[in-house]
């Protein structure tokens, strides 16, 4: 067994360090600055578009992945705040040439500040921005970019196809280094705390980069110009274009230094790893253990999926400040004399001082608390953001269930029987589920959760790696071969090698019409132990 362990050490801290060191798959070309447009923008898509043209589709299915991918939090589901934020997309499409376009606002629970649209017509708003906007002009500004895409159908452009052909590779990666995690470690889920966190938050900034990856600084240049037309054209104070950029400026300013400190991190792992890794290497060679591999690789897993999945984003856009300043410019070449009603601020006040907010708030400091090791300021959280309206919402409940966890109590598993019984239970429901069911010993009841997650969300391909591994765990080995022939058709290359990986020790694996790779190492697809360790994942299919 030691050799084996060896060459598999040897050959995941090759692969994992130079995934995190990777280079862009792709480089496309910064636009220059663009000139000032002869009319605006409006008036231009009113020539060209036709009012019976396809344009959007209602989000339905970008707002069901948000179920599936990455952390799975599902969406917020407040009627009062959806009809709201729907109610100022609705006033912003009365006024834009294609007033039929089917798009629907979605809030997510994530605290980050970056809105997205999707080509399905979801716009998602974070709960982090819209805590941030002080009135309704502030959000309509946002809103009028996003549609601007999606009635501009920028996701249709080369370059947008390119860079989600790259984010979906990098989800290739993603679900490689989770998956190992997973199938090298004695626990289901395998790793808890904060390393489970940041691999599930390292894959879900990869496929939300797949829903909405960034845009070329044309496009959202052009967003803007046209979102400022709609915004204007609704009767909005032009006055929230300036403030809502001003804090999207100092938003990305704190990526900037975030993502400096990232890249030291980064940095600083590939040469901390080079000598601790290889002392946990050791250990786990006089111990080759499930538990050692596993965690081994779990710390070193996030490191590697947040760098690929930066290297692999696309083109850097312009500074928001000068995109701010030529806006800016545009307003007064064009609406100088514009009127400038009231700020709506007394409606979005009433809307933020809804318990939906107030609740998120505290779930997200909870995990905060929880984090820093003070689980009971965190139970405390996470107990007012279960109580009310939100009592049964994924956010607050899978807060919930993971400082229970933390804590070791009895009666943690409470708050996924209430995810489960909501309307739209996320992957994340039954992955916990099935988890909690394995470890008493209930493995025909651990099965039945992987076989409801599978019919709810036909089977998506990100969840079938997890799913063989929990077949595998509850004896349901038939049940495998099916899964590895609908990832080798839906998914590519890549994702079927983590789906044969992830069935590496079932005998169904080796009935396999593809044989894997010699060398190949498991869980991570298309690098090897030895050679160009991206050739595989970067070479054509």
């Amino acid at each position: 067994m030691r050799p084996l362990f060896q060459s598999f050490l040897s050959g995941v801290q090759i692969a994992l360090i130079s995934a995190a060191i990777a280079q862009p798959a792709f480089a496309a070309d910064k636009n220059e600055k663009p000139k000032l447009p002869e009319r605006p923008l409006i008036e231009d898509l009113r020539a060209e578009a036709n009012p019976g043209q396809p344009c959007g589709g209602g989000g339905a299915d970008s707002a069901r992945r948000q179920s599936i991918d990455g952390v799975a939090y599902g969406v917020v589901n407040d009627p009062a705040l959806d009809s709201y934020l729907n109610g100022i997309k609705d006033r912003l499409l009365k006024v834009s040439p294609l007033p039929g376009c089917a798009i629907h606002v979605y809030v997510i629970p994530q605290e980050h500040f970056a809105a997205a649209a999707a080509a399905d017509g979801g716009i998602f708003l974070p709960m982090g921005l819209l805590r941030d906007l002080r009135n309704e002009d502030e959000i309509a500004a946002v809103l009028g970019h996003e549609i601007a895409h999606i009635l501009k159908n920028h996701h249709k452009s080369d370059l947008f196809l390119k860079s989600q052909q790259s984010m979906l590779k990098a989800g290739g990666m993603a679900m490689g280094a989770y998956s190992a995690v997973q199938q090298f470690s004695g626990t289901a889920p395998p790793i808890d705390g904060q390393t489970s966190l940041n691999i599930a938050e390292a894959v879900y900034a990869v496929s939300e980069n797949v829903i909405a990856p960034n845009w070329t600084s044309g496009q959202e240049d052009e967003a803007d110009l046209l979102g400022a037309d709609l915004f204007i054209a609704a009767g909005y104070n032009k006055a929230a274009i300036g403030t809502m950029m001003a804090k999207l400026e100092d938003w990305e300013k704190k990526i900037a230094k975030r993502d400096a400190v990232q890249d030291q991190f980064v940095q600083a792992s590939m040469q901390a790893n080079a000598m601790s890794m290889m002392g946990a290497a050791s250990s786990a060679m006089m111990a080759p253990s499930a538990t050692n591999i596993g965690g081994m690789m779990a710390k070193l897993a996030p490191t590697a999926i947040t760098a690929f999945a930066s290297s692999n984003k696309g083109e850097d856009h312009r500074p928001v400040s000068e995109r701010k300043t030529d806006v800016i410019q545009y307003l007064g070449a064009f609406y100088r004399t514009s009127p400038r009603p009231a700020l709506g601020a007394a409606q979005w006040d009433q809307q933020r001082r809804m318990a939906v907010f107030s609740h998120y708030t505290a779930a997200s400091k909870a995990r905060q608390m929880m984090e820093a090791g003070q689980l009971d300021q965190a139970a405390k959280l996470a107990m007012q953001a279960i109580s009310g309206p939100t009592a049964n919402h994924t956010y607050p409940r899978l807060t919930m269930y993971e400082v229970a966890n933390r804590q070791g109590r009895a009666d943690a598993s409470t708050n996924i029987d209430a995810i489960l019984r909501g309307p739209q239970p996320p992957i994340a429901g039954y992955r916990y589920a099935a988890a909690d069911a394995i470890k008493t010993g209930s493995l025909p009841v651990a099965a039945s959760f992987v076989d409801e997650a599978n019919r709810r969300y036909d089977t998506p391909v990100s969840f079938i790696p997890e799913a063989i591994r929990l077949y595998q765990q509850t004896g349901n080995h038939e049940k495998i071969q099916p899964l590895l022939l609908r990832c080798q058709t839906m998914g590519d290359k890549a994702t079927y090698e983590v789906c044969q990986s992830a069935a590496g020790g079932s005998a169904q694996a080796g009935r396999q019409p593809a044989t894997q790779k010699p060398g190949l190492i498991p869980g991570l697809p298309g690098l090897t132990g030895g050679g160009n360790p991206l050739g595989g994942f970067l070479g054509r299919r």
